[in-house]
């Protein structure tokens, strides 16, 4: 998850402009009429660059306000402000049917902000104020003030502290990164759909419970000042996981996830982004990708009848797998990442299909054109229901091709279930 410190002195009052349709106590918005309450939202303003990063300080004397959203649509400026005391801490006295807010503090040239996930009619404390949750709560409002209905959860995963310095620089638009971010989204709901079976609503909804229950629960170490470092990398990996938790099949999952990541990466070099702020999503699209290929490939691998220790072989060459994502600096640190587990993964097929890696390489070459192909469809494309098609269309050529590659063999359709994921790794 990720953030920037603002973008000047009056940007404050701009941001409230773009999103307030009125002014005073809020009705709730587009989730009708919602009981109002009262409650009390604390936290700390500072101008530090992001979690884990060096402290620069806390912010003394800054004005707080509140914008309140519903779970779609644009947001509503609250009543009432308060103002940060010595060491940055504020409390601040608020009335609202809504779910989030963004929580601005501003002073003199300074500015910046936070998402804050409302957790039952009870007082929250937000985490601190800092560079990467005023990048983010800026993209939260691009993507309402967009028509989008993303949810704090979707963006904090999506921003890590590099975009966030970017956003700062100037170097990537909050607008382009909720576009990206909307468009990828899309396109994974719209797969899941069309690949799920059973129940395929209820259980996205289940999963937005748990992405949303995956927030509150970083909001909350953050703001209890637990490790940072672990409270972001804990939310990530259930974030991740939260499909998966909510029922839907693990090779859906994978394949929907991979549609999320191949949406945004189509699409951000049209984008204002600095290479710099490419490489932050590309990271954060992998490690999210393929945490969903590794769930994916261990239950093929079991339903298959692999033993025990060839299981926990490749639950420790994906944890590793995603370590190394989370660390990459580079492009190629973070392909290396991807190339690494792949390599492990056809090590354990070749024993488990009795096959040779001549037979894998092969398999893997007839694929080349169907990737090519996808490639092209994906950058052409233009809605979510183009990118599935174009998806689907690979997913099944690309399983062909690779069972031809192996026939006569009685592993063919293992085979082609395990490398078809991995080839878009």
């Amino acid at each position: 998850m990720k953030f920037k410190p603002m973008i000047q002195a009056a940007v404050g009052s701009l941001l409230f402009a773009a999103v307030v349709l009125t002014t005073g106590c809020d009705s709730g918005g587009d989730d009708g009429n919602p009981e109002v309450t009262q409650r009390m939202v604390s936290g700390v303003v500072t101008d530090d660059a992001g979690f884990s990063k060096t402290a620069s300080g806390p912010i003394a004397g800054a004005a707080v306000e509140a914008v309140s959203f519903a779970s779609v649509g644009t947001g509503n400026r609250l009543e009432g402000s308060t103002t940060t005391d010595a060491s940055g801490a504020y409390s601040l006295d608020i009335e609202t049917a809504g779910e989030i807010l963004v929580v601005m503090a501003t002073k003199a040239t300074f500015s910046t902000s936070s998402m804050v996930q409302l957790v039952g009619s009870g007082d929250v404390t937000a985490m601190p104020m800092n560079d990467e949750t005023d990048a983010e709560a800026g993209i939260f409002v691009g993507a309402r003030d967009q028509g989008f209905a993303l949810m704090p959860s979707q963006v904090a995963f999506a921003v890590d502290t590099q975009l966030a310095a970017e956003i700062k620089q100037g170097n990537a638009g909050e607008s382009d990164v909720a576009t990206a971010i909307n468009d990828g989204d899309a396109a994974e709901d719209e797969y899941t759909k069309s690949g799920d079976d059973e129940q395929p609503d209820e259980r996205r909804m289940q999963r937005d419970d748990e992405r949303k229950a995956s927030f509150i629960e970083l909001q909350s170490a953050l703001a209890a000042g637990t490790d940072d470092s672990a409270a972001v990398r804990a939310f990530e990996s259930r974030y991740a996981m939260a499909a998966l938790e909510a029922g839907i099949p693990a090779s859906v999952q994978a394949r929907a996830a991979q549609a999320n990541r191949l949406t945004v990466m189509s699409q951000l070099s049209d984008l204002s982004l600095s290479a710099d702020a490419q490489f932050a999503m590309k990271k954060q699209l992998a490690l999210y990708a393929s945490t969903a290929v590794k769930q994916s490939t261990e239950a093929a691998f079991e339903a298959h009848g692999s033993a025990n220790g060839v299981l926990a072989q490749l639950d420790a060459d994906g944890e590793a797998m995603l370590d190394a994502i989370a660390s990459a600096s580079s492009e190629s640190e973070l392909d290396a990442a991807l190339s690494g587990y792949n390599a492990s993964v056809e090590t354990q097929l070749r024993a488990e299909a009795n096959v040779t890696g001549a037979t894998i390489t092969a398999a893997k070459s007839a694929v080349d054109l169907i990737h090519t192909t996808l490639d092209t469809a994906l950058a052409a494309a233009t809605t979510a229901s183009a990118r599935v098609t174009a998806m689907a269309t690979f997913y099944s050529s690309a399983e062909t091709a690779i069972e031809t590659s192996f026939a006569g063999n009685s592993n063919a359709a293992f085979c082609a279930e395990v490398l078809t994921v991995l080839e878009l790794q």
